[in-house]
């Protein structure tokens, strides 16, 4: 299983849309948009900053509570 970076949403390999490498890691898409997003600026998708670890961290307790639908990005 992979997470989008852009929309956080969790991707099977099946629903893999494209991968691309920054700084020797490989990132996985579920769609052109969420690829265009990092590719102009991935900097802004993968900060550790606090609202983003929220963020995630959040998504996580729902996806507990509720079931793994993903967000809707498309």
């Amino acid at each position: 299983m992979h997470m989008d970076p852009v929309c956080k949403a969790n991707l099977s390999v099946e629903k893999v849309f494209k991968t691309t490498s920054f700084k020797g890691k490989t990132y996985y898409f579920c769609c052109s948009s969420c690829y265009e997003k990092f590719i102009n600026n991935p900097k802004e998708h993968l900060g550790n900053n606090w609202w983003q670890r929220l963020l995630y961290s959040l998504a996580e307790s729902n996806t507990k509570e509720f079931g793994s639908k993903g967000p809707s990005c498309h």
